[in-house]
């Protein structure tokens, strides 16, 4: 089929080649420069409260991390068994892998630095899983799921992990703390306590920014009771 992009003999799919070595290898290249530069300006951000921190999604976005680096691993296996070891496929489900160790230390980072999900992580998880998933349907259409499910089992699997990862990114952290500040009561704050607040919209993300969700839960309490100005 050559490098395509599209196929000439599937309908809207794009070639196997075009899929691993420009779309794969393209999303995992960006990730490692973007997260290269987040990284290092991660190192100067102070850490937030303890209350802040959300350890528990923490802890399922490092176990969800580590099964995904797995299943990648795996990917990697069944495409180097198909596949000559130096091949446009291996080196993009290898540079997978690796994306994916990445990704889990910056989930590590930011749940512990920033107040607000991770464009760059939303951005790949979600661009990750829809790779996943038309590598997918091209093993379907192509009949590769029908003589090998250990061709097709890892990527279903990374789709499935990809979304998971969408789904916990997207989780806000908590509010406790949040109180509105004006007044002398700004002065008289130390920095320390003032970087735990933040107001809604500052602690959306960029799914919710889009859609202007971060308004829902104010809009819930205004149909309950006339809002007052501590209300968040």
């Amino acid at each position: 089929e050559g490098w395509g992009p599209l196929s000439p003999s599937r309908p809207i799919d794009f070639t196997s080649c075009f899929q691993y070595g420009a779309l794969s290898v393209g999303l995992s290249t960006a990730l490692l420069a973007v997260a290269a530069v987040r990284l290092f300006r991660l190192k100067s951000k102070p850490q937030l409260p303890r209350e802040l921190v959300a350890r528990g999604i923490l802890r399922a976005k490092l176990l969800a991390t580590a099964v995904l680096m797995a299943v990648s691993a795996a990917e990697l296996v069944a495409v180097w068994a198909q596949y000559p070891p130096v091949s446009v496929f291996t080196i993009a489900m290898a540079l997978q892998t690796v994306a994916a160790v990445i990704a889990a230390l910056m989930h590590y980072r930011e749940q512990l630095v920033n107040p607000i999900a991770s464009t760059l992580l939303l951005l790949y998880w979600l661009a990750g899983g829809v790779l996943a998933l038309m590598r997918l349907r091209t093993a379907v259409a192509t009949g590769l799921a029908d003589n090998s499910l250990a061709a097709v089992v890892p990527s279903t699997g990374y789709a499935l992990l990809a979304l998971l990862m969408l789904v916990l990114e997207c989780q806000p952290k908590p509010q406790e703390l949040y109180e509105l500040l004006n007044g002398d009561d700004n002065i008289r704050e130390s920095d320390d306590v003032r970087q735990s607040y933040w107001a809604p919209e500052e602690r959306a993300n960029l799914f919710s920014r889009l859609t202007f969700s971060w308004l829902d839960p104010m809009l819930d309490e205004g149909l309950k009771r006339p809002l007052q100005m501590e209300d968040t």
